[in-house]
């Protein structure tokens, strides 16, 4: 009865860890946030199968983890080659582009070759233990009446329901202890509280919950808005220098001086700008520009 739940928590916590070493690089940064949502989907994916009978339940795990699969396999494959995030409003989009540098797209699965082995770890295992469920040995039964052939099975059933019950209430109650949380961290601009009730960054959404539940806060978002309207941005990735053009020179002469750039700053004084502000999010905006050192 319990082996949906723990198969689900294992797949949650490979598919998030592949996806973000592979996008991120590490695994710091991992809260509580982060262990509780994806708990407590594992245990929501995990009641969904066990009500069902036992044949329909095992076609709903599998639906379910291709599924996660080619969630966790897109987007991986999309940060990888594009370097930014896979939005939800932008998946048509990124879906043509995808389409359109299709040999980019295959060049950038063979890179991610060791991350989506990794993601089909929980299918492989899935398959691998319904074929063996299937082809088990089955114990002989003495041959009993229709009667009581029903009663076992109310009994299933009523077995079933009260289990995915639990694990229902244990989804709903991880979901309220994350969010309940979610004020420990601060509640001023940017902080986990105000990136999942108001202020939604995708990239800083990722590094707080993981991509599933950063997938659900932006189509939340979507659909009804969030406190201060749905924001959905990256974090600025620096530009490589241009490259100078070659010019053939004669072996005869001297090679110029290389050349000297200044350094690009804006005339604008953020820390001045800052202490006049009263919006928390412009002020936090401020504070990190006038930290940047000019380049």
């Amino acid at each position: 009865m319990l082996f949906y739940l723990a198969y689900f928590t294992a797949a949650f916590f490979i598919s998030e860890i592949a996806f973000r070493i592979s996008s991120l690089g590490s695994l710091s940064g991992l809260t509580l946030y982060f262990v509780c949502f994806s708990l407590s989907a594992a245990a929501l994916l995990a009641a969904v199968c066990t009500v069902l009978p036992k044949k329909a339940g095992r076609i709903c795990a599998f639906v379910l983890t291709v599924f996660l699969l080619l969630f966790y396999g897109i987007g991986l494959v999309y940060r990888h080659i594009f370097g930014s995030f896979l939005s939800i409003s932008q998946i048509g989009m990124g879906g043509d582009a995808i389409a359109s540098f299709w040999k980019e797209t295959l060049i950038g699965i063979a890179q991610c070759w060791f991350y989506i082995l990794l993601l089909l770890i929980p299918l492989a295992f899935l398959i691998w233990w319904t074929r063996r469920e299937s082809k088990g040995p089955k114990a002989e039964e003495p041959e009993i009446s229709e009667r009581r052939l029903k009663r076992r099975e109310k009994r299933a059933r009523r077995k079933r329901f009260s289990v995915a019950v639990l694990m229902l209430a244990a989804a709903v109650a991880l979901h309220i202890i994350a969010v309940a949380a979610l004020p420990l961290s601060g509640k001023g601009a940017y902080t986990p509280s105000d990136i999942y009730n108001d202020t939604f960054v995708l990239a800083m959404s990722q590094k707080h919950f993981g991509d599933l539940t950063s997938a659900r806060l932006e189509l939340r978002g979507l659909l009804f808005g969030t406190g201060t309207g749905s924001i959905v941005a990256e974090e600025p990735a620096p530009e490589a220098p241009a490259e100078e053009p070659s010019v053939a020179k004669d072996p005869g002469t001297a090679a110029p001086p290389p050349k000297k750039y200044q350094d690009n700053k804006l005339s604008y004084d953020f820390a001045k700008l800052s202490a006049e502000r009263e919006d928390e999010r412009i002020k936090a905006i401020d504070d990190y520009m006038a930290s940047r050192v000019p380049t």
